[in-house]
C-alpha cells in the first residue's frame, strides 16, 4: 500500500519541518507594522475566522460519527485527516517568490516556510500562515470542494453506469472546476489571501487583489478533487473497495484503521505536492500585484 507508506513520510515530513520551527517560537505572530483595515473589514474578519472554526469542528463530528455507522475508517475521514496535515506544505507557494500574501491583521503565525529544505522564499521574517482562514487548521476547509463536486458526479453515475473511466475523468474534472470557482471565489472574498502573481488574462477580477487565477482552479480541481471523487465512484461502479484502501482489508482490524488513515493523509499530501508542483511555474509567469492591494495583505509596507 503506496498510500500508507506516503502517509507515514508526509507525517514524518510535517514533525522535522514544524518541530524546530515551534522550538525557535515561531508560533508567535510577527512583529506588527502599520496598516490601515476598516472597522467592517475587521469584523468580517473574525466573522470569516469564526465560520471556518466551527466549519472545521463540524466536519469533524460529521467524519467521526461516519466511521462509527461504519464502524471503520470512512474515506471522508480519511481524506479530512489528510487535508489537515497537509498544512505543512502551506508556505511551499511562496517557495522562491512571493505568489500569494495572507491577511496578516487575522490570526497568525510566522511561516515555517524557513524550515522547509530548499525554501527560499523572500523576505521570510514577513511572511505569515493564518491558522483559521488562507492555511494552518484551514486546510481541512480542503474538504468542502471535495463535497461541492462528489455529489453532483454520484447523480451522474447513477444515471451512466457504464461510462468508461476517461469520461468519468473528463466529467468530474469539469464538475470540480466549477465547483472550485464558486468555493474559492466565495473564500477569497473573505479577505483573507490574495494572489499577488495571477496571470490576469486568465483570472476572475484580474488586477483586483481579490483576483482568481483560472490556472489555479483548474489545477486545483485536477489535483485535489478530481482524483478523490473519480476513486470512489470508480469503486461504487465496480462494487469494490476505494483503491487507496485497497490491500487493508488483509490487516488485524487495529492494522486496518492505522492503514486507512496513512492512506488518506498521502493521497491528500501527494495531492497538494501535486499541486505546488504544477501551480509554481505557471504563477511565475503572472504578477505584478494588483495596484489596489490593502495593506494588510501586502508583504511590504
Amino acid at each position: 500500500m503506496w498510500c500508507a507508506a506516503a502517509g507515514l513520510l508526509s507525517v514524518l515530513a510535517a514533525v522535522a519541518v514544524l518541530t524546530p520551527w515551534l522550538v525557535d517560537g515561531g508560533w508567535h505572530p510577527v512583529a506588527p507594522r502599520a496598516y490601515h483595515i476598516s472597522t467592517g473589514r475587521k469584523v468580517f474578519s473574525w466573522v470569516f475566522q469564526g465560520i471556518v472554526f466551527l466549519a472545521l469542528v463540524a466536519v469533524a463530528v460529521k467524519v467521526v460519527r461516519g466511521c462509527r455507522r461504519a464502524r471503520e475508517i470512512t474515506f471522508e475521514a480519511a481524506l479530512y485527516l489528510g487535508w489537515l496535515t497537509g498544512l505543512w506544505q502551506a508556505p511551499l507557494v511562496n517557495y522562491r517568490e512571493i505568489m500569494a500574501t495572507q491577511n496578516r491583521y487575522m490570526i497568525h503565525v510566522a511561516s515555517w516556510g524557513p524550515y522547509i529544505p530548499g525554501w527560499h522564499g523572500p523576505h521570510p521574517e514577513q511572511q505569515v500562515e493564518t491558522l483559521f482562514a488562507a492555511s494552518g487548521l484551514s486546510y481541512g476547509m480542503t474538504i468542502f470542494w471535495y463535497w461541492a463536486a462528489d455529489p453532483a458526479i454520484g447523480r451522474i453515475v447513477g444515471l451512466r453506469e457504464r461510462w468508461t473511466r476517461t469520461r468519468l475523468v473528463l466529467v468530474t474534472l469539469a464538475v470540480a472546476v466549477v465547483a472550485s470557482t464558486a468555493v474559492e471565489t466565495l473564500y477569497l472574498q473573505g479577505g483573507s489571501y490574495s494572489y499577488n502573481h495571477a496571470i490576469r488574462s486568465f483570472s476572475l477580477f484580474g488586477g483586483h487583489w481579490y483576483q482568481l487565477p483560472l490556472t489555479g482552479v483548474l489545477i486545483i480541481a485536477l489535483c485535489l478533487v478530481t482524483p478523490m471523487v473519480a476513486m470512489k465512484h470508480w469503486a461504487r461502479i465496480g462494487g469494490r473497495e476505494i483503491w487507496a484502501f485497497q490491500g487493508s482489508e488483509l490487516l488485524t482490524r487495529r492494522g486496518r484503521t492505522w492503514a486507512r488513515l496513512l492512506s488518506g493523509i498521502g493521497i491528500a499530501n501527494v495531492a497538494y505536492l501535486g499541486y505546488m508542483v504544477l501551480n509554481l511555474p505557471v504563477s511565475y509567469a503572472g504578477g505584478p500585484p494588483p495596484a489596489d492591494m490593502p495593506g494588510y495583505l501586502r508583504l511590504l509596507p
